[in-house]
């Protein structure tokens, strides 16, 4: 099962971020051969904060058995640097 994410950045505490992805990870626990991808607007690598960063979804999802994988650099510019696409 492949479960697409999309958090909001705008208009959203750290918090409600939180619990959105836990809704996400209570959802799916159960079920067998889960990937969930997404855009989590989770800040840059190195930011810290005590409800919503890299370290906090990964605390989060190894606590339901989950293990986490973040990509090395920006997710999309390293697919479409050179050559252009277009070109």
């Amino acid at each position: 099962m492949v479960v697409g994410v999309r958090i909001h950045a705008m208009n959203i505490s750290n918090q409600q971020k939180r619990e959105e992805f836990n809704t996400v990870l209570e959802s799916v626990k159960y079920d067998e051969n889960v990937m969930i991808v997404g855009d989590f607007n989770n800040y840059r690598r190195g930011f810290d904060d005590s409800y919503w960063c890299l370290s906090k979804i990964d605390e989060l999802a190894t606590k339901e058995g989950f293990s986490m994988y973040t990509s090395q650099g920006g997710s999309i510019c390293l697919l479409y640097t050179s050559p252009s696409p277009r070109d």
